[in-house]
């Protein structure tokens, strides 16, 4: 029987065993990963760069979330963009800051986050173990976590922890098993709604200039109900088959809360 079982083995899964770790070193934690080995996804961050976090204090961070940004204001507070920094470069993962306050490792690979974290649950003590197991329910008695299923296994635990992350990439893992987990044991989910994404155009154009790649330049999202500017920086973009990606395309989508075709123009 486990203390506790992580599901997911991504960033968020192993954080929090190393922080499980440091705080009740006698418990026996299980991080049930689907993957062939953690941190899959993390490796194609920021374009293989990953981009950790930004070199700024909390309230600068919070201010930059585009919804609801105080609601995470706790979090940052026990542990800041600052704190990030420090658990890296501390594992021996030099970082730089980069135009934006953006914080990459010096190395440029995202290999070298990943397994600083692989590195850091390793040497969290004995108690701590990674299998590629694929959880697909909760065991509830009494409004009590007795256990996890995997298929026909059943793994007793006392407290279950989901850091599936969302259904963002389902070829690293993303696929969304954390709400079909939750959801099964009763809990609400809000419908996901896209966000940090490509755009598709209208325009057949970009599809002409696939693989352009521009720097520096000014991007500005105008919401066509009332001509108002909701996204206006200046970054880097590239065209692509369907429309126009790239960091700047990025950060620009997460501003668009209501995904409706024809509504908004970039410029």
């Amino acid at each position: 029987m486990y203390d506790c079982i992580i599901i997911g083995g991504g960033a968020a899964g192993m954080m929090a065993a190393i922080a499980a770790a440091e705080t009740a070193p006698y418990k026996r934690i299980l991080i049930a990963e689907r993957n062939d080995r953690p941190c899959k996804k993390l490796l194609i961050t920021g374009k293989g760069r990953c981009n950790v976090t930004n070199n700024c204090d909390i309230d600068t961070f919070i201010r930059n979330i585009p919804c609801n940004g105080r609601f995470l204001y706790s979090a940052f507070s026990q542990f800041s963009p600052y704190d990030t920094m420090d658990f890296f470069e501390n594992r021996g993962v030099p970082l730089k800051t980069e135009r934006g306050n953006r914080v990459f490792p010096v190395s440029d690979k995202a290999k070298d986050i990943a397994d600083a974290l692989i590195n850091a649950v390793k040497s969290s003590g004995e108690n701590i173990e990674i299998k590629q197991i694929r959880i697909d329910g909760l065991v509830v008695e009494n409004g009590r976590i007795k256990g996890v299923t995997s298929g026909e296994k059943l793994i007793e635990t006392g407290s279950v922890l989901i850091a599936t992350g969302g259904k963002s990439y389902p070829l690293t893992g993303s696929t969304g098993d954390g709400y079909t987990l939750a959801k099964k044991v009763g809990h609400t989910i809000v419908k996901p709604v896209p966000s940090l994404v490509p755009i598709v155009t209208d325009e057949d154009y970009p599809a002409e200039m696939m693989g352009l790649s521009l720097r520096n330049v000014r991007l500005s999202v105008i919401d066509g109900q009332d001509n108002s500017e909701i996204f206006g920086e200046q970054g880097e973009m590239l065209f692509t088959h369907f429309g126009v990606s790239g960091p700047l395309v990025l950060s620009a989508s997460s501003h668009i809360r209501k995904m409706e075709r024809g509504r908004y123009r970039m410029l």
